[in-house]
């Protein structure tokens, strides 16, 4: 009986392993075709090749269920989406963090419509970002941001210590 239940736990770990080693093999194989398709394609954007990784990397998050191909295909997702912000609006900032903000913000919104729940730290660098960002375009934005920056720092603060302390009590 012991043998058969470490057996099965071993035939377990096996598969999972195999698994992460597919999508580990995977990641790499689409992240060296987009590399190649750069250096081999005239006119194909680094946003094309990014805005395809990352798609690749979402849908592979709602095959798999997998959170760490949303958060990677968020992330390039957002990079991309700057560097397309930054082609076609005229913009003296640089348009890349603000993109990346917005993946990040991507990662909670996706991943709270697929599964119903989702985890709270993606909204902290994102909304960083997506300050930090927009605040770099300048103009009058940049003029609130300066006074919005640290009141959301203060209210993120006051958040945290109530959560704290309701969940002692």
């Amino acid at each position: 009986m012991i043998d058969e239940q470490t057996n099965s736990e071993a035939g377990q770990h096996d598969h999972h392993d195999r698994s992460r080693r597919i999508m580990a093999g995977a990641i790499l194989v689409i992240a060296g075709l987009g590399l190649l398709a750069l250096q081999t394609f005239e006119g194909l954007s680094d946003a094309t090749v990014l805005m395809f990784i990352a798609s690749l990397f979402i849908a592979g998050y709602f095959a798999r269920r997998t959170y760490g191909l949303l958060v990677a295909g968020s992330v390039i997702f957002g990079v991309g989406l700057g560097q397309i912000g930054q082609e076609l609006l005229d913009v003296s900032g640089d348009m890349v963090p603000t993109g990346i903000g917005i993946g990040f913000l991507l990662i909670y919104v996706i991943d709270r419509l697929t599964r119903g729940e989702t985890h709270f730290w993606p909204l902290i660098p994102g909304g960083i970002l997506l300050v930090i960002g927009l605040s770099s375009i300048g103009g009058s934005f940049a003029d609130v941001a300066a006074f919005i920056w640290p009141a959301l720092l203060i209210v993120g603060g006051v958040v945290l210590l109530i959560g704290a302390n309701r969940r002692r009590d």
